[in-house]
């Protein structure tokens, strides 16, 4: 009986906490954005600012930084009863010192590209794309074994990438 009694208050526990969750979930407004360093040199520096209480971010880049041409993504939340004019501001400092920000980033999801000062368009450093030259792809494992190797080959070029999988392959019915 207390084996049972237990049990049934484990259940319980782990339902309120389901619960919990689910409802902080659908309590928050969640940004999902992917960064592309276009910049031709190492971004140093991201952070994010919240315009509306002043609070800014450490550093959200790896230690190592985000080398040009690389990807990162990013994820801002925001509770669900603030209002459409909640605004960040990101920004970002490159090697050489290079610093480039907008202010006025809303909850959304969307693609930023870290911009030079010589590809600027506008008065932003920043531009809501992605680069020509990056190409976006869901590799689906669907050969019933394990992927070792996955390269790309420039035809023009015959340059091969290095094994996109790593060393831990790709296993059946994985998603890369």
């Amino acid at each position: 009986m207390r084996k049972f009694a237990s049990l049934l208050l484990v259940l319980s526990l782990l339902f309120v906490s389901a619960i919990a969750l689910a409802e902080t979930a659908d309590d928050v407004q969640v940004g999902s954005y992917t960064i592309y360093n276009v910049t031709g040199e190492k971004v140093t520096s991201l952070t994010v600012t919240d315009n509306k209480s002043g609070e800014s971010s450490d550093n959200i880049l790896p230690a190592e930084g985000l080398a040009a041409g690389e990807v990162y993504d990013m994820t801002l939340k925001l509770p669900k009863d603030e209002d459409g004019n909640h605004r960040f501001t990101l920004k970002f400092v490159t090697e050489s010192g290079y610093e480039g920000s907008f202010g006025t980033l809303s909850i959304e999801t969307a693609p930023i590209s870290l911009l030079s000062a010589d590809a600027m368009t506008g008065a932003t450093m920043i531009s809501f794309s992605v680069p020509k030259q990056v190409g976006v792809y869901t590799i689906y494992n669907v050969t019933g074994e394990k992927v070792t190797s996955l390269t790309v080959t420039d035809n023009l070029s015959g340059q091969t990438s290095d094994n996109f999988i790593g060393e831990e392959g790709l296993a059946p019915d994985g998603v890369l």
